[in-house]
C-alpha cells in the first residue's frame, strides 16, 4: 500500500521536475502544454482525487497511522487547488468534447469543495456525513474511464 502513495513531498519535488508549462499573462488559455506535460498534469491530479476518494487512507494518512506519508485536509486540498491547479485543468478541458463527462464531475466536486466548512480537527472531518460526499464523487471520477486510463500510463 505505501508504494501507491506518494509522499506529500516527493509529490511536490516530481511535479516541479516533471511537468512544466508557461502562462502568458497568467492567461491560463494561453498555455503552452506539451502531450508529456498534459499526461503528468492529469496523472498528478487524478492520483490526487484518487487520495481524495479513499477514506480508509485518509484515516490513516491523516492521523498519522501510514508509515512515510504526511497528509492532511489542507495538505490534499492545497494539492488539488494549488500544486495540480484543479481549476485550470477544468477550464482547460472545458471545450473538449471527449472530457464533457470529466469536465462537468470536475466542476461539481470544486462547487461542492468550495462549499465545505470544515472542522478544525482531520479526525472531526473524516466522521462529517458531507465530507462522506465529496470523497463519493470523488471516487465516481477516479472510476471514469478516463481517469483510469490515464493513471494506468507511468
Amino acid at each position: 500500500m505505501e508504494k501507491k502513495f506518494l509522499t506529500i513531498r516527493k509529490m511536490h519535488i516530481f511535479l516541479e521536475r516533471s511537468f512544466v508549462f508557461t502562462k502568458k499573462n497568467d492567461d491560463i488559455n494561453r498555455m503552452n502544454i506539451t502531450p508529456k506535460d498534459l499526461h503528468q498534469w492529469e496523472y498528478n491530479l487524478f492520483y490526487t482525487i484518487k487520495n481524495l476518494s479513499d477514506l480508509n487512507y485518509q484515516r490513516l494518512a491523516w492521523t498519522g497511522k501510514l508509515t512515510g506519508v504526511v497528509s492532511s485536509y489542507s495538505e490534499i486540498i492545497n494539492m488539488l487547488f494549488d500544486d495540480f491547479e484543479l481549476e485550470e485543468y477544468i477550464n482547460y478541458i472545458k471545450d473538449q468534447p471527449k472530457k464533457k463527462l470529466l469536465h462537468q464531475a470536475l466542476t461539481e466536486l470544486v462547487i461542492d469543495l468550495n462549499s465545505y466548512k470544515p472542522f478544525s480537527n482531520d479526525k472531526l472531518i473524516l466522521q462529517d456525513p458531507n465530507w462522506e460526499k465529496i470523497t463519493q464523487k470523488a471516487q465516481d471520477i477516479s472510476s471514469l474511464e478516463i481517469v483510469i486510463a490515464s493513471l494506468r500510463k507511468d
